[in-house]
């Protein structure tokens, strides 16, 4: 069923209900963060751009082993998950130790720390942004 755009009135075939405007208006508008306005790789179903921290996400990131569970991390969790899966800020760990362990993401806050500042690190190169772009997405500055 097509949908009228709320801001141009064009008609699309929306993936959601609306109100909802179509990709052209919802790319070009200056109020919207920046992750939302640059960001058009496609997503996957459970809303995951591809990684622009690992390449190849069929071994962990931290160990290399490519057996086993698989996690996919995003180093900004809570409140910054949807925006750090839409802009590939985003790593595959082992469940365990390397995701769930002591001494993985979740059991060492160093380690998560130390992957913060490597997602920075790649999507300011990556959008182009500087330390205050990146503050204001992310809230803070990890380098």
């Amino acid at each position: 069923m097509e949908k009228s755009c709320i801001s141009c009135d064009s008609y699309f075939q929306p993936s959601f209900e609306p109100p909802v405007s179509c990709i052209e208006c919802l790319f070009s508008k200056e109020d919207l963060p920046l992750y939302k306005r640059k960001s058009k790789e496609a997503l996957d179903r459970n809303g995951y751009a591809p990684s622009i921290i690992q390449d190849d996400t069929s071994f962990c990131y931290a160990c290399g082993k490519r057996t086993g569970k698989l996690d996919r991390h995003e180093p900004f969790g809570g409140a910054y998950r949807d925006k750090s899966k839409a802009l590939g800020l985003w790593i595959v760990l082992c469940h365990t130790p390397c995701h769930q362990g002591r001494t993985g993401a979740h059991g060492d806050p160093a380690v998560n720390e130390e992957y913060r500042k490597e997602a920075q690190r790649r999507a300011m190169e990556a959008y182009g942004w500087s330390t205050a772009d990146f503050i204001k997405e992310f809230g803070k500055n990890h380098l």
